[in-house]
């Protein structure tokens, strides 16, 4: 195996939580067929904001942001593993029909007004700390599930210098294990 530096994007790089409810916020009232649009966090009732902020954790992929605005929505309250899992199997088929909508509302608000939505994400001081520890010794890639053209913002807003062919985004990247797998090889 080759030395390569594979890093994810969400929670690793950036806190990407306040971006997160502000396109699920929007995607599910557009789903729903509200014009409810949110342009910050600010926007958000504060207990819907703090309930995501408390459950966003349980989302593997934008397609389940879904459950969790829903819940914070109709819901809010405590939210185990198990009632999650529930949830997201009795709304299998509205998943996969939010994920459009969510990364479109995404689009909508970073080309409305780019540094907003860019302020929307915070760089972890650690990340920037090793990463200018480490940058230039190895290859670097990126293998998130978030889109390659907010990957493609960040890499350019934050001067990361990582070449598009190695961010492994939601469009290439399917199984982050696989992926990481191949790129060492």
């Amino acid at each position: 195996m080759k030395p390569v530096i594979t890093l994810d994007f969400d929670g690793v790089i950036c806190d990407s939580l306040e971006e997160c409810l502000v396109t699920a916020y929007n995607a599910y009232h557009r789903l729903e067929g509200s014009d409810h649009w949110a342009n910050s966090t600010a926007d958000i009732r504060p207990e819907v904001a703090d309930s995501f902020r408390r459950l966003r954790h349980y989302a593997r992929n934008a397609q389940e942001f879904w459950v969790i605005i829903h819940w914070c929505i109709t819901d809010g309250g405590a939210l185990s593993q198990a009632r999650y899992d529930t949830l997201t199997s009795r709304y299998a088929a509205r998943l996969p029909v939010f994920e459009p909508i969510f990364f479109e509302s995404r689009h909508i608000l970073s080309s409305a007004d780019l540094d907003r939505w860019l302020g929307l994400h915070r760089m972890y001081p650690e990340f920037c700390d090793g990463w200018n520890a480490v940058k230039g010794q190895f290859p670097v890639h990126i293998v998130t599930t978030k889109d390659l053209v907010s990957v493609q913002y960040f890499n350019r807003h934050w001067r990361l210098g990582i070449p598009d062919e190695h961010l492994w985004t939601k469009e290439r990247a399917l199984v982050k294990g696989e992926i990481v797998q191949r790129i060492a090889v």
